[in-house]
């Protein structure tokens, strides 16, 4: 607390009451100018190289001026401490996701494959698919999504494609 011409009439350290201007502080020349004009506000401030935050209003009756100072770490200490935690969380959400992303990717593309290389054996005339993996197939097909409808089309497609090879056989002799 500070009178109109900027004296110290209270401070937490008692030496400085009546001792000290708060207008001598080195970086608080601007908050003393408006305090001594009886304004009120916040200001941020360096003092002996801490950064620090200054709230300060007018007392109208007296023409003193309260004025409140904190070290910019105290008062941004919580928020420090929660975008940390928001970082980290993050973090971990992220990897989490991406290795959602990876089985799940990695399941739908070995589903994709099996159907491929069946494909791929079909255009060659292989209609018996020999060597595909039976197995896998068999768990596509008794799926109940997308990917069973498409493997149970693509067994369609090969048991088509299997008969009219019999009976072009058939025919043929």
């Amino acid at each position: 607390m500070a009178d109109k011409n900027t004296m110290t009439l209270a401070h937490p350290d008692e030496s400085l009451i009546y001792n000290l201007r708060f207008n001598t502080l080195k970086g608080m020349e601007n908050i003393t100018k408006r305090m001594s004009a009886g304004e009120q506000g916040v200001e941020k401030y360096v003092y002996q190289g801490d950064p620090k935050t200054s709230g300060f209003a007018p007392i109208k009756r007296t023409g003193w001026s309260v004025c409140l100072t904190i070290l910019d770490s105290e008062f941004l200490a919580a928020t420090n401490s929660v975008k940390r935690l928001t970082i980290i969380i993050g973090c971990i959400a992220f990897i989490v996701a991406m290795w959602i992303f990876w089985v799940f990717s990695g399941n739908i593309s070995k589903k994709m494959s099996v159907i491929t290389e069946g494909a791929k054996r079909l255009a060659v005339g292989d209609s018996v698919l020999a060597s595909m993996d039976k197995a896998m197939m068999a768990k596509i097909t008794s799926r109940g999504d997308e990917f069973g409808d498409i493997g149970r089309a693509f067994n369609q497609l090969v048991g088509y494609l299997t008969n009219q090879s019999q009976y072009a056989e058939k025919i043929s002799k």
